[in-house]
């Protein structure tokens, strides 16, 4: 096979996707681990599960990233997360409550993860 070939199949795809109005939505709600629209301590069991249990990815990894460092999900995000809810700490930096996208925009393979759009209640 051509070398080439390859990167033209993947221009080819890229522009039927586009071309077919279908979007990724990169909307999502920080916190929101399991992606039900609430963030609740189930987040925190599914990130750490997900981090040490060998549990499945969360469909929104920068979900997951509670405290917005950029990094990949670790458990500072799951302690994050448990300090909004039951101490009052601030919370979680935007998009939250809503959905919405990353303002922060880190360059990080977060920014690939796939995220959809949901509403946050707590």
């Amino acid at each position: 096979m051509h070398p080439s070939r390859p990167i033209l199949a993947a221009c080819a795809a890229a522009l039927l996707f586009a071309s077919s109005g279908a979007s990724l939505a990169t909307d999502f709600i920080r916190g929101d681990a399991n992606s039900d629209g609430n963030v609740t301590i189930s987040d925190v069991t599914r990130t750490l599960a997900w981090l040490f249990l060998g549990g499945g990815e969360p469909e929104c990894v920068n979900s997951a990233d509670s405290d917005d460092n950029g990094y990949f999900p670790n458990i500072t995000d799951g302690v994050t997360t448990l300090n909004t809810l039951f101490l009052g700490n601030l919370p979680h930096l935007s998009p939250f409550p809503a959905p919405g996208p990353d303002p922060t925009k880190k360059a990080t393979a977060l920014v690939l993860s796939s995220c959809f759009s949901q509403q946050a209640s707590y």
